[in-house]
């Protein structure tokens, strides 16, 4: 079945959309859209070759939008919170079985305070991250100033 590719406008938004669909012909795609409620249809037909690579492209575009909606600044950035946080647990563990004479006490406080050293970073970052997201928000909901 031929494919082709259908640009038609929203009636409602007056946006203008393109879409590839398969049909017997090109009147019977335009008819698709126009029982549909869509206007300005415009229909061209695609090439076998390019039909067959269509899918392919629908794939990537989505590969796309769901690497960008994965890897985030704010999702990095938690990463990093738990992974610091993790390897902090782990050294104080560590600091704690390494030194069973509490004797040296300056020397266990400065161990305790290295172990703890990622986790005061993590938090850091934790508070960078809210303060910008906060920034964000701020100016998504400000006003722009008019020059009345």
């Amino acid at each position: 079945m031929p494919s082709y590719k259908v640009t038609y406008n929203d009636p409602n938004t007056d946006e203008h959309h393109q879409k590839t669909v398969h049909a017997e012909s090109s009147d019977l795609a335009a008819e698709q859209f126009k029982e549909q409620g869509y206007t300005k249809i415009n229909v061209t037909p695609i090439p076998d070759v390019i039909a067959e690579i269509a899918p392919i492209t629908e794939i990537y575009r989505g590969a796309k939008l769901w690497i960008a909606h994965t890897f985030t600044l704010n999702r990095i950035l938690s990463w990093i919170y738990i992974a610091l946080i993790l390897l902090s647990a782990l050294s104080l563990i560590v600091t704690l079985f390494r030194i069973p004479n509490m004797h040296f006490f300056i020397e266990f406080l400065a161990s305790v305070l290295i172990a703890l050293s990622p986790a005061i970073i993590a938090i850091l970052l934790k508070l960078i991250q809210r303060f910008v997201i906060a920034h964000e928000t701020i100016a998504k909901h400000q006003k722009p100033v008019s020059s009345d």
